[in-house]
C-alpha cells in the first residue's frame, strides 16, 4: 500500500518516505495506534473487519503501552 494514495493523514507514516510501498499489516497497525475511531472504521472498510482484527492480534494485543487501545479493540473486535 503506497502511503501518498492512502487517505489518512501521512503524519501517522511520519517515519517512512511519502512514496513508500508498505505491506498492509504495517499500515494497519499506525491507523489502529495514530488514527481515531472514524479512521480504524475507515481502514476496516479497506481490509475488512477479519483482516484488520487479525493485524491487532498479532500486532498490538497484550502489548501493555497500548492498554487503552487494546481495551477499545477488545471491545470492537474480541
Amino acid at each position: 500500500m503506497r502511503i501518498d494514495q492512502l487517505p489518512f493523514p501521512h503524519n501517522y507514516f511520519w517515519s517512512y518516505r511519502p512514496d513508500a510501498d508498505l505491506p498492509e499489516e504495517i499500515v494497519a497497525e499506525k491507523i489502529l495506534v495514530y488514527g481515531d475511531i472514524i479512521d480504524i472504521v475507515q481502514m476496516e472498510k479497506l481490509l475488512g473487519r477479519e483482516r484488520l482484527a487479525g493485524t491487532w492480534k498479532k500486532r498490538l494485543a497484550g502489548r501493555r503501552q497500548y492498554a487503552k487501545l487494546n481495551a477499545l479493540l477488545e471491545v470492537l473486535y474480541g
